[in-house]
């Protein structure tokens, strides 16, 4: 079995296909596959730097997605274009930039970027079609943009004194003016949540008061604040589907993400049948506002994307991460290996009740892995994958990769390396100390 990561979900324009990462090719790279599930398409080919997915453009099948450059943490958003090619939007080399959403009719994105000044986190407005910019606010080092207006009047502003207590203010664009929303004595985190469809209310989360992190409603015209969700746990996050009809909700709970589901028009909570167990994380709602996309990370399996379809009530995985891999000229023989091993797609419970992967709690010795890096049969990523189970447990594990190595030694270089590195492993953990 090969366990691949994925991560990040959003819905084309036509909502026949879901974005996400993978870094099945070795490095994460951006792929779509069908609402319905089949074959993926990948649309990035990066041999090195990791290229993750942001969005589908809301008009067509233009996608956005970042790169950084060898892993140095200067993501860049770029975009890829209908004809296949790629286009970094924010070019530079000593700064980073991250989505910040699109505007409420699709027409323009918004982007934070600090390629003015490292310390400054300044928001510009992209046209969709040219990628022509505006600056709509910019940073001074304190005030860091948390949540935008629908109708782009209000900008919440974020201010921490510690990482326990913080302040949210609101910036208005017409007079350029900013007020502090909730000035508090003691120590407490307040955080913008998002603003509704309607501009009427910006949502925020804080635990002043409170053992937990709470949502709490902000009502612009009045000032008046309401309490919106108080749970027995911290509230993560809270967000809109794009007209307002649910809101989604993502909870802490003893350490693993929930998400509740609102039917903001009926002020109730909608179950989700059939949703499988385990962390909840990149949840995207489509445009129409009749799917939801996210992953589930289980206890035992690596996380998968599914789609959920509030209508139907209809459940679909649409990645494998733990899919059998198979070099291509072993295809042929695919079924006679299902046979003998068991079938990842009818035998899954089998097959990870004899995976070593998900045991690794039970390894208690330790541990040496000899990889090579570019095996077909045992690919690096599942290896990857048990070597971090291990040593989560604090067993110690000497990982030895192979670079220019397969299902086998390439040469006697190799060979002789392996062969020392035994030795070496035998004696630090058998030989008896005087």
């Amino acid at each position: 079995m090969k366990a691949t990561s994925v991560r990040g979900a959003s819905f084309s324009a036509d909502e026949q296909r879901v974005l996400y990462s993978s870094n099945e090719t070795g490095v994460f790279n951006v792929f779509s596959v069908p609402m319905t599930g089949g074959k993926p398409t990948q649309l990035t080919r990066s041999t090195q730097d990791a290229s993750i997915a942001v969005a589908y453009f809301p008009t067509d099948d233009r996608v956005l997605f970042t790169r950084d450059s060898g892993g140095n943490e200067l993501a860049h958003l770029s975009v890829r274009t209908l004809d296949g090619q790629e286009k970094d939007l924010t070019p530079g080399d000593e700064h980073r930039a991250s989505f910040f959403g699109w505007s409420r009719d699709g027409a323009a994105f918004y982007v934070l970027t600090n390629e003015r000044d490292a310390r400054f986190q300044d928001l510009y407005r992209y046209d969709a079609k040219t990628y022509a910019r505006t600056l709509l606010y910019a940073g001074d080092g304190e005030h860091v943009p948390g949540a935008l207006s629908p109708d782009e009047k209000w900008l919440a502003l974020e201010k921490s004194r510690t990482l326990s207590d913080s302040d949210v203010h609101l910036y208005e664009f017409a007079t350029q003016q900013r007020r502090n929303l909730t000035a508090h004595e003691g120590s407490a985190s307040w955080k913008a949540a998002t603003f509704d469809p309607a501009s009427s209310a910006l949502y925020l989360l804080t635990n002043e008061g409170s053992e937990f992190i709470r949502v709490e409603r902000h009502v612009l015209a009045s000032g008046k604040r309401e309490l919106v969700e108080q749970l027995e746990w911290d509230v993560l996050s809270t967000e809109f589907s794009r007209r307002g009809l649910w809101r989604i909700t993502r909870v802490n709970e003893d350490g693993r993400t929930t998400i509740r589901v609102h039917d903001v028009k009926a002020g109730r909570r909608v179950s989700l049948p059939g949703i499988p167990e385990g962390a909840i994380s990149g949840v995207s709602l489509s445009r129409g506002e009749k799917r939801m996309a996210f992953h589930v990370d289980g206890d035992r399996s690596p996380g998968n994307l599914y789609v959920y379809d509030f209508e139907t009530k209809k459940l679909t995985r649409l990645t494998d991460t733990l899919g059998q891999a198979l070099p291509p000229h072993k295809e042929a023989l695919r079924e006679a290996l299902y046979q003998e091993l068991g079938n990842p797609q009818t035998q899954e419970a089998m097959l990870r009740e004899i995976s070593p992967l998900f045991h690794a709690e039970k390894i208690r010795s330790p541990l040496l892995v000899i990889q090579g890096a570019n095996d077909p049969r045992v690919p690096k990523a599942k290896t990857d994958a048990l070597v971090e189970a291990v040593r989560k447990n604090g067993v110690p594990v000497d990982y030895l990769v192979l670079p220019n190595d397969g299902h086998g030694f390439s040469s006697t270089k190799s060979e002789a390396e392996t062969s020392v590195r035994i030795l070496s492993f035998l004696d630090q953990h058998l030989r008896q100390r005087p």
